[in-house]
Formats: structure tokens, C-alpha cells, sequence
């Protein structure tokens, strides 16, 4: 029998995401950098805390990038859909 991964999206995540994703990955990985409200919101070269990370994401949700596909505790930006194919054979 063929076992199913368990494999999670998140389009718009809230905060006890933020907390497992910093975990495992920085989480300046998950701002769109290349958008005007990043700029302007003088983010560029900042380490964000988690809790920094929840008040931007919750103030400025367009900075987040998604989709955020998680399995066994790793986390990608599910972009181009491909990425999905390499999380599920990992």
C-alpha cells in the first residue's frame, strides 16, 4: 500500500504558521521584496522577529508570497507548481 504524505497549503497563513515556518526557514523568505509597500516599509536588510513577520503579514498581506506548501516540516513558495512535484518526492 502506498502511503499519502502529509502535505499542507497555505494561501493566507495567520500566526501559529509563521512561528513552525521560522523554525525551518528564515522568514524573510516569504516577503515579496520586489513590491512597492516592501520598499516603502524600509524592510530592505532587516531580520524580522516573528512577531515583526505577524504584524507586517497581517497589516500588508500582499508582501506574502504563496502559495506556502509545508511537508514533513519543510516549507516552500509553491512557485512555478512544479516545486509541489519536488516537495512530494522528497
Amino acid at each position: 500500500m502506498k502511503q499519502i504524505a502529509e502535505i499542507r497549503t497555505w494561501h493566507n497563513p495567520s500566526g501559529g504558521v509563521w512561528m513552525y515556518l521560522s523554525i525551518h526557514n528564515p522568514l524573510d523568505d516569504f516577503i515579496r521584496t520586489n513590491e512597492k509597500e516592501y520598499k516603502e516599509l524600509g524592510l530592505k536588510g532587516k531580520s524580522l522577529s516573528v512577531e515583526e513577520f505577524e504584524e507586517i503579514a497581517a497589516k500588508h498581506p500582499g508582501l506574502l508570497q504563496r502559495p506556502i506548501e509545508i511537508k514533513d516540516g519543510k516549507a516552500i513558495i509553491a512557485r512555478p507548481a512544479s516545486m509541489i512535484d519536488d516537495l512530494l518526492a522528497s
